[in-house]
């Protein structure tokens, strides 16, 4: 579950013996959460959501931007998840990416027609009536509950934090993009824009949480060297994930009417603890470069 280490074109700091560290454990903590139980039990085909994201962020981080701009065609099955993941390849990627990403969209269109199933590109827009707001778990049920499914202005509220979303993540690569990531900040920086775009995307169902499965488990193992600090609040906010998902689904099974949006609280504060660490892995990789350009 490793990803693999920058190229050496540029010093970084040194990997620490903790971020090798057994990913068993924090896999087994990850699907034994509700929502893979839910994904193996009800939409199997889902399963390739975790898959594809592992590949795509594992093609990112070996440089292989064309191979990553070809797994681009998966979000056909989810395209609101498109924008946090193609801009972050079309920064670092450039052509190379931009060419897998065309052949991506041909196939794909030509598939979709040659199978005479038309995208339906209506889904970002919300134009899904007969699926309540409320009963998502994204910021859109957090607004619903809180205003109403029937309200005006609730698509306008979803759709302006999408683009917002959009932003905040793009910013996350592009800020310091000429630097070379460590894996921790590269991991990091995964996990932030996965659970960037499952909170405000428009139409988060509780299996769409599946596709965690390796960024949380990558989240563990950067977060290795730092239990003392935010790395260790975000451990715990992991621990808690099989812990709430499955008292929910226990509260549902009391309650059938209940649907509150609790992964998305839970994706919010696993954001809260996240972000600043951010922050830190960039202090260290320019406190390494002033230390290797002074000791040259």
């Amino acid at each position: 579950m490793n990803l693999t280490s920058p190229p050496p074109t540029e010093k970084v700091e040194a990997p620490q013996p903790a971020q090798t560290s057994n990913f068993i454990p924090p896999l087994l903590l990850v699907l034994a959460a509700y929502p893979t139980w839910l994904a193996l039990t009800t939409t199997p085909a889902l399963l390739v959501a975790p898959v594809g994201v592992f590949a795509y962020w594992l093609s990112m981080r070996r440089k292989l931007f064309f191979v990553a701009g070809l797994l681009m065609a998966l979000c056909a099955f989810k395209p609101e998840w498109l924008p946090f993941l193609a801009l972050p390849g079309f920064i670092f990627g450039g052509l190379q990416f931009a060419g897998g990403f065309a052949i991506a969209a041909a196939a794909t269109f030509f598939g979709a027609q040659a199978m005479h199933l038309p995208l339906d590109w209506s889904i970002i827009a919300g134009n899904t009536p007969e699926v309540a707001t409320h009963t998502y778990q994204n910021f859109a049920a957090m607004l619903a509950l809180i205003l109403g499914d029937s309200t005006p202005n609730l698509q306008i509220g979803t759709l302006a934090c999408y683009a917002m979303a959009i932003v905040s993540s793009t910013e996350l690569w592009w800020r310091t993009h000429h630097l070379v990531d460590s894996d921790h900040k590269f991991l990091k920086k995964c996990a932030a824009t996965t659970i960037i775009m499952l909170t405000t995307s428009i139409h988060t169902t509780i299996q769409d949480y599946v596709v965690l499965v390796p960024v949380l488990v990558w989240l563990w193992q950067a977060t290795a060297d730092d239990i003392n600090d935010n790395g260790g609040l975000v451990r715990k906010v992991i621990i808690a994930y099989p812990i709430f998902s499955w008292l929910y689904f226990g509260a549902q099974a009391a309650m059938a009417s209940l649907s509150l949006p609790v992964y998305f609280v839970w994706g919010v504060v696993l954001s809260v603890c996240l972000l600043p660490t951010l922050d830190v892995e960039t202090n260290k990789i320019l406190t390494a470069r002033f230390k290797a350009q002074n000791s040259g």
